[in-house]
């Protein structure tokens, strides 16, 4: 079956998906232009691969300093897990 007026019809346009992580240029950038008390934060979330609700949650007791780790309670999907704790942790 033939298709009528099929030039009047418009592509479908292709989104710009953002980068998923970025360098360690871009990082040092981010950091460098932010407040010290923000520049900690940001850098401990990156370094542990925190979300932001999760860090705002997160208290001493979770940061097992002895085995470098440390524990996200009721995280995404409501499931615990341990991450690593950054070899920079000295920054907190």
């Amino acid at each position: 079956m033939p298709l009528e007026h099929i030039e009047d019809i418009m592509r479908a346009k292709i989104t710009k998906r953002l980068p998923k992580a970025l360098s360690k240029e871009e990082i040092n950038q981010l950091l460098s232009v932010m407040q010290p008390h923000a520049k900690r934060l940001y850098s401990f979330m990156y370094g542990a691969g925190l979300r932001l609700s999760e860090s705002l949650r997160l208290r001493i007791m979770d940061i097992n300093f002895g085995y470098n780790c440390i524990e996200i309670r009721d995280g995404k999907g409501k499931k615990d897990r341990f991450v690593p704790l950054s070899q920079t942790w000295n920054y907190l």
